[in-house]
């Protein structure tokens, strides 16, 4: 097992999830609390890790006319591959299908009236982006608006140089520090991965993975 790569391991834990969901049904289901726990451990660090590493990878360039040819680049090659992604997401999923079987049917009616959502405008998109409160963005988990606030902090603390090299250093030894524990909780991955998959064939059986199942290979 240890000379496994991380990917082989979360594939044999989906495998044996599926047998272990096949065989014991709903009796399997005493192991949702690990399936949930390690989908709490995921949010738990995703806030942190995005918000210290955005700062700190931007205060490591140290100069601010290096940041702003770096930041044209990257939002050049932003633009780009969205686009891009934009275009392979529509002809997979156009090829693929993945809702075409999927019958209306199977929704549990609730009586509650669902209302599309109006498409923003570019300006909305943009406004958007900007926290109110960095503090609620953060508490809440609006990744593009933490994102926001971090580039912010992270261009300051390169204008201002020597005169905040003690807080720099903060965020880069905690930026360490979450990729430390990223580490731990990546490493029982294969477990969540186990007791979740575990529970849902044990609940629903195997006809979850039809249409969930032709979904998920459309978005991988």
């Amino acid at each position: 097992m240890k000379n496994l790569s991380m990917s082989a391991k979360v594939f044999l834990g989906f495998g044996i999830g599926i047998i272990l969901g096949l065989i014991f049904q709903k009796d399997i289901l005493w192991l949702q609390p690990i399936g949930d726990l390690f989908l709490k451990l995921i949010k738990m660090i995703v806030v942190p890790v995005v918000f210290l590493s955005i700062i700190s990878g931007i205060s490591s360039i140290g100069d601010i006319g290096k940041l702003k040819r770096i930041g044209t680049k990257v939002v050049g090659f932003y633009i780009v591959t969205t686009v891009l992604s934009a275009i392979i997401g529509l002809i997979v999923a156009h090829i693929m299908k993945p809702g075409a079987d999927f019958a209306v049917s199977q929704i549990v009616d609730t009586g509650e009236v669902i209302k599309p959502a109006e498409p923003m405008t570019v300006s909305q998109t943009i406004l958007s982006m900007v926290p109110d409160n960095p503090i609620t963005a953060l508490a809440t988990g609006n990744l593009m608006q933490i994102i926001v606030f971090g580039v912010f902090i992270g261009i300051a603390i390169t204008i201002l140089g020597d005169k905040v090299k003690n807080v720099k250093k903060v965020i880069d030894e905690a930026n360490i520090i979450m990729f430390k524990i990223t580490d731990m909780v990546m490493q029982v991955t294969p477990f969540g991965v186990t007791a979740l998959v575990a529970c849902s064939v044990g609940e629903y059986g195997l006809s979850i993975f039809n249409i969930l199942g032709k979904f998920i290979l459309t978005h991988y």
